[in-house]
């Protein structure tokens, strides 16, 4: 009993540490400072620590291993092991990592909530948005510098060959991220962590800290220019809406029907208002302090020892219209990207190409294919069929289809009678944001990222009261006493 106490606390901890090191991962500037074997030695340090407290669950809490459709997800891991060892010519190490990954995804941060008190696991996720909100508003501010001042650059990032821009460049606000698709995405997230902090604060100065994390948030996802963050937030917008307007309207029949649409209509149409607004209003900021400050000597200040630089010229009209988008089409390549990874993947089409072996196989037999030039797959569905094949998108599909059916059930039988409705809220809108990404973005499958182990956690939180069989039968148990 004693040792299960230490190694819930041990998972609290790893919970909050791991979270904020994959935030971390998604500064460029942090991710290129660190030396090699500093970064090895981070990662080793937490993938050792996650495999130890997964053979913990595995020998002592077992339950973990199997609960909400687990053993369908360790399933796709044998696929993954198996398409692996079918492509174990073009390496293997990184298979491996990936893999492992996944199993702590699966085995750690999805069965999270599971046999734990609610009080220590809202405190856990509060301490989580507390550090990844102060980490990221931190990142964001120094990006929003860049853009106030004008600075706008490119570097090659670490293993990569495709070069990275920073600050402001080709009008949009990359600021110091590795890809604002995914910082906005991130920074959405956080928008609606603090809403669910602000409504749980008790303090006046605590509200006050949220609504302006709120605000530092909103300013990174209009300055980003990411399309994908518009979808994602019109989506959350939705979702947040629809549940919040299922509590307050309380007629029945085609008049609530009515009631919920005209307010979801409303607040949609309410939104992308404001962002425009924001737009045309952001894009006077840096004429503030227009010739105050040498932008060239805070350029070679920051990216001393790049491989290139490509300063913006000086005078230019500021814009928040992209210049990236020039002869890419409607899909910036992702439908180019999409269609040579089909090509691909009819060359292995049973097991696929296994997680980390897509490019070097790109390379030696579709040399002139986008993945040939390091591009991943860059959608979270389609990169199961292509890694996995159609063994591991049999077996996924049917996580998938399981779990769609309990998020729409509770959704539709949604009630405020719910304890602790408003985390609850947060876990559904969370859940189905990144869900979308995953259509748009490499998340959820295969990728250890930031926004990949939220919705996880996330999932595994509200998955057993997504069983409304049970719930119902809770509560008729608790109305009958």
């Amino acid at each position: 009993m004693k040792n299960s106490k230490i190694v819930k606390q041990i998972e609290n901890i790893y919970i909050v540490v791991f979270f904020a090191y994959l935030l971390l991962n998604s500064i460029l500037p942090y991710t290129n400072i660190q030396p090699a074997i500093i970064r090895n030695v981070i990662s080793m340090g937490f993938m050792a620590i996650g495999i130890l407290l997964l053979v913990y669950n595995l020998i002592w809490k077992r339950e973990k291993i199997v609960h909400n459709y687990s053993w369908i997800l360790w399933g796709f891991l044998l696929v993954c092991i198996a398409s692996s060892i079918a492509m174990i010519k073009y390496g293997y190490i990184d298979n491996v990592k990936t893999i492992l990954w996944m199993a702590i995804m699966f085995g750690i941060i999805y069965p999270y909530s599971l046999n734990r008190d609610k009080t220590e696991i809202k405190k856990t996720i509060k301490m989580t948005i507390i550090v990844l909100s102060i980490i990221w508003s931190i990142a964001i501010l120094i990006s929003l510098y860049q853009f106030i001042m004008q600075i706008g650059y490119q570097v090659k990032a670490e293993n990569s060959t495709i070069l990275k821009a920073q600050g402001f460049f080709y009008n949009r606000l990359f600021g110091i991220f590795v890809d604002p698709n995914y910082a906005a995405v991130s920074s959405i997230l956080l928008l609606f962590s603090s809403f669910y902090m602000f409504k749980n604060s008790s303090k006046n100065w605590q509200k006050a800290v949220w609504i302006l994390n709120a605000i530092i948030q909103y300013l990174y996802i209009v300055l980003s220019g990411s399309r994908t963050a518009i979808v994602i937030s019109l989506v959350g917008v939705i979702i947040y809406m629809y549940l919040k307007l299922t509590i307050y309207f309380k007629d029945e029949g085609y008049k609530r029907i009515i009631k919920l649409i005209s307010g979801i209509v409303g607040s949609v149409v309410a939104f992308m208002i404001l962002y425009e607004l924001s737009k045309v209003a952001l894009v006077y900021a840096p004429t503030i302090f227009e010739n105050k400050v040498n932008s060239d000597t805070i350029n070679n200040e920051i990216i001393a020892n790049k491989d290139e630089i490509n300063n913006l010229p000086e005078n230019t009209e500021i814009s928040l219209d992209r210049t990236d988008l020039e002869n890419k089409g409607i899909s910036n390549l992702r439908f180019e990207l999409w269609r040579d990874s089909i090509e691909i993947w009819k060359s292995k089409p049973i097991l696929g190409t296994s997680t980390r072996n897509f490019n070097q196989y790109a390379k030696e037999f579709f040399s002139d294919s986008y993945p040939a030039r390091g591009y991943d797959v860059g959608n979270g569905y389609l990169s199961i069929l292509i890694y996995s094949g159609i063994l591991g998108t049999v077996v996924m599909i049917a996580f998938i289809l399981l779990a769609v059916k309990r998020v729409f059930l509770y959704i539709i039988k949604f009630k405020d009678k719910r304890e602790d409705v408003e985390i609850e809220i947060l876990a559904i809108c969370t859940i189905g944001m990144v869900a979308v990404t995953a259509a748009i973005n490499q998340e959820i499958f295969l990728i250890n990222s930031i926004n990949t182990a939220i919705f996880w956690l996330m999932l595994g939180y509200i998955m057993p009261k997504l069983d409304i069989k049970k719930v119902e039968k809770k509560e008729l148990g608790q109305n009958e006493h």
